[in-house]
């Protein structure tokens, strides 16, 4: 099970590299012949790009949507366990998470529980990085999402949160084909 590191300068490169060389193998099986691009994907076909919240389809109340590409989070009921991302990988997309973030000075999300490609992590607490203290997490290792594979996350807060009022996300990256990149990035009108 993968640790969170407690130090904000401390990025786990290694890891980040590793799960970069699993995904480039499992995009390589997926994309067959089409060329890739590294992070330059001018006139390939497949690359690494950041991880956006389109990306995952992350949800407003009642649709799945982003608001102009930033990470959000549905209305959240006090003690509740709200579903806020429960999907599949696009057929397109190999998804590398390795962390979470909370810029909230005063946040009332005190909790996160993702499931990754069918894989349980702990309950993650979320009031121990926020603004005030420590912005993000890393994994010690991070996760490999594979195409069609589930990506699910429930918050939890200390009362009723109203939707867009904490800035919570995913920290990572996407290996995808150029034409899911280009789409799958543009924000919300």
């Amino acid at each position: 099970m993968p640790l969170r590191l407690r130090e904000v300068a401390t990025t786990p490169d290694t890891a980040i590299n590793t799960m970069r060389g699993i995904a480039k193998g499992i995009g390589m099986k997926e994309f067959g012949s089409a060329q890739f691009g590294s992070f330059q994907m001018k006139g390939s076909e497949y690359g690494f790009a950041d991880l956006r919240p389109t990306h995952l389809r992350c949800p407003t109340p009642y649709a799945y949507a982003t608001a102009f590409g930033r990470w959000t989070h549905p209305v959240l009921a006090g003690a509740a366990a709200t579903n806020w991302i429960n999907t599949n990988v696009h057929q397109d997309a190999i998804v590398l998470i390795y962390g979470v973030f909370n810029n909230s000075a005063t946040p009332t999300i005190t909790e996160m529980y993702p499931r990754f490609g069918g894989e349980d992590l702990p309950w993650i607490n979320m009031n121990q990085i926020n603004g005030q203290w420590e912005p993000q997490w890393y994994f010690e290792l991070g996760y490999v999402v594979s195409p069609r594979q589930p990506v699910q996350v429930q918050l939890t807060a200390t009362g009723a949160t109203a939707a867009l009022t904490e800035e919570i996300g995913l920290i990572g990256e996407v290996l995808a084909r150029r034409r899911y990149v280009i789409v799958q990035s543009a924000a919300a009108p």
